[in-house]
């Protein structure tokens, strides 16, 4: 009889210490639960001030210097200057811009217009070249830039600038890591621009 009960007795406790086992486990999980969410917390925290720095900087170049060079006449003197050597083709000027064959010819006269650059027509369509205006204006663009960054990171030592690029670079190869295409945000100039040709 004590065996009988001893038998039925037995389940029953270890049900019990199975219970209490798994309320014992219960604050730990949570502990590390709450653990990865401080985690994820600090790094999307981290994410967005490093979004919020690189959004007053770029307020810090349109208030302190010449307007982004990143589309329009901007950017067409730009690159005659950065891949042209002074001149570049019709072609050329839409390969890397990625403006389609309307764009190029308006940014271009306008540019023409503006004394930047003169057009010389060639049976391929036209070659642009740089005016002295258009290298003065290109110079005094590099000039505020170097000013506005240099002012952006006053507050940095050399060794704190030299760890920042260190750090956005680990966070750059990350997310190519990741399969981030980068083509998607140079994309963006190309519609602003095009808007901003359609409006004239």
């Amino acid at each position: 009889m004590k065996q009988l009960r001893d038998s039925l007795a037995r389940p029953a406790r270890v049900g019990v210490k199975l219970d209490i086992r798994e309320l014992a486990r219960k604050p730990t999980n949570n502990t590390n639960q709450t653990r990865i969410e401080a985690i994820m917390a600090e790094a999307t925290k981290t994410l967005m001030n490093l979004k919020r720095a690189a959004n007053y900087s770029k307020l810090a170049f349109h208030k302190d210097g010449p307007k982004s060079y990143t589309r329009g006449q901007g950017a067409l003197l730009k690159v005659i200057d950065k891949f042209g050597n002074g001149s570049l083709s019709k072609k050329q000027i839409k390969k890397i811009l990625r403006w389609d064959n309307k764009q190029a010819v308006a940014v271009a006269k306008k540019a023409c217009r503006n004394g930047y650059v003169t057009i010389k027509a060639n049976k391929k369509g036209f070659t642009c070249t740089l005016t002295a205006k258009g290298s003065e204006i290109l110079q005094k663009r590099f000039a505020a830039e170097n000013r506005t960054a240099n002012e952006i990171l006053a507050k940095l030592s050399k060794k704190e600038i030299r760890q920042l690029d260190k750090l956005t670079n680990k966070i750059i190869e990350q997310c190519q890591e990741m399969g981030v295409d980068y083509e998607l945000i140079r994309q963006r100039p190309e519609k602003c621009c095009k808007k901003a040709t359609h409006q004239k």
